[in-house]
């Protein structure tokens, strides 16, 4: 019979050897649970994260645009009354060609008004047909996309009234009838006030915004 050549150290390796064969499993088993709760939280959190930070980014996107919108209207406000201003002084100081001069920027001017609101009013019908396809939207948000397509549709139809009737009164005008400068002067003072509301309007949606944007942002931590 052969004699054996392990020698007692090499017993030694063997059993270790074993032993930590014996762990493995254990340690894997032990890695696989504390894995396992990491494997089934990630995906869920990185889907709902997505569609979220979508809102969020578009939540700030629309408020960015308020308040352009807002500075622009503001502007707006300033340049007509300035150029209403302008005029009040020329006529007082009985200077026709500044008179004239400033009655074109004022009706240049509204012209450019209607022109934009007109693109408001295409941009609200927009908002509202896609408001009425998405079907999650809240009712609130549907009333108030209708309301605005009818404010803007009511501002532009009677911005193009005043300058129709601004248009007709022109011959009575050079030739300086008094009631028709009052007339004229009244018309200027109704289109200026029409964009004081339009700013007024524009400034509450941009308060609306960015209330629903804090509520949106506490919902979506709750989510978290």
């Amino acid at each position: 019979m052969r004699r054996s050549t392990v020698s007692p150290r090499d017993h030694g390796t063997e059993r270790g050897t074993r032993g930590v064969a014996a762990g493995l499993p254990r340690a894997a088993g032990l890695l696989l649970l504390l894995l396992l709760p990491l494997a089934m939280f990630t995906p869920r959190g990185a889907m709902a994260a997505g569609p979220k930070a979508g809102e969020a980014a578009r939540d700030r996107a629309q408020i960015r645009r308020d308040q352009k919108q807002l500075e622009n209207d503001r502007a707006d406000i300033r340049q007509l009354a300035d150029l209403i201003r302008h005029l009040d002084a020329a006529h007082a100081r009985r200077d026709r060609l500044a008179e004239n001069r400033y009655r074109k920027q004022i009706n240049a001017f509204l012209h450019r008004e209607v022109a934009e609101t007109r693109h408001e009013v295409a941009q609200d019908r927009r908002e509202a047909r896609e408001s009425e396809r998405e079907l999650a939207r809240d009712s609130g948000d549907l009333r108030d996309d209708a309301r605005d397509t009818r404010e803007s549709r009511d501002r532009l139809e009677r911005e193009r009234a005043i300058i129709v009737e601004l248009r007709s009164l022109q011959p009575e005008v050079r030739r300086g009838d008094r009631r028709a400068l009052a007339r004229e002067r009244g018309l200027f003072d109704e289109f200026l006030r029409l964009t004081e509301r339009d700013a007024a309007q524009t400034a509450k949606e941009l308060r609306e915004d960015r209330r629903e944007n804090r509520e949106d942002r506490r919902e979506r931590t709750k989510g978290y």
